[in-house]
């Protein structure tokens, strides 16, 4: 089969024409948008509820595709071949979104527990921090550009900003760090 039942998420790779999607029917594709066709697919061990992709941006990391899941676990495939890298790790509530840093060695997996956890991409995804104060589930991450900051949005409508360095939140959703985070 090439397709979903249900799709929950999907991420683009940043620097090739390809994009990952998952689902809760427990598969995972990679889809050549230039095709319009599959590249390659797996089974999963859990509803995939939260994608990246990393192009690596450093000679010395490769590109992955990261899956978070309806369990709260982590797992990570090499790309393009989709093969295990890393074996899942969890936490236990249910996986919303998921994004690399710019240069590749961060990974934010938002999380319905309210909390975002940070992953050392370049280490082996060695869990790094987590970052706690939103009132709702976690629904989006982004970073800024120099990967310092990190944004995060959650089911209540809050959006936060939180400074990587120090790990608090640096300002609320009212402030406005466009600059910052723009070229």
């Amino acid at each position: 089969r090439r397709t979903h039942r249900s799709m929950s998420a999907q991420a683009a790779h940043p620097r090739e024409n390809v994009f990952a999607t998952v689902g809760l029917d427990c598969l995972l594709f990679l889809w050549d948008a230039d095709a319009v066709a599959c590249r390659g697919a797996r089974s999963l061990r859990a509803g995939g509820t939260a994608v990246a992709v990393r192009g690596a941006a450093e000679r010395a990391l490769e590109d992955h595709v990261a899956v978070g899941y309806n369990t709260g676990a982590l797992e990570v495939f090499g790309y393009p071949g989709l093969e295990p890298v890393r074996l899942p790790r969890g936490r236990g509530e249910c996986a919303s979104c998921a994004k690399y840093s710019p240069d590749g060695r961060l990974l934010a997996l938002g999380s319905h527990d309210n909390a975002m956890y940070l992953h050392d991409a370049a280490r082996n995804y060695a869990p790094w921090k987590a970052l706690r104060g939103h009132s709702s589930y976690v629904k989006n991450v982004d970073f800024s550009f120099d990967s310092r900051l990190l944004q995060s949005s959650c089911g209540a409508y809050e959006i936060m900003y939180w400074d990587l360095a120090t790990g608090p939140c640096c300002q609320g959703s009212s402030d406005s760090v466009e600059a910052a985070t723009t070229r």
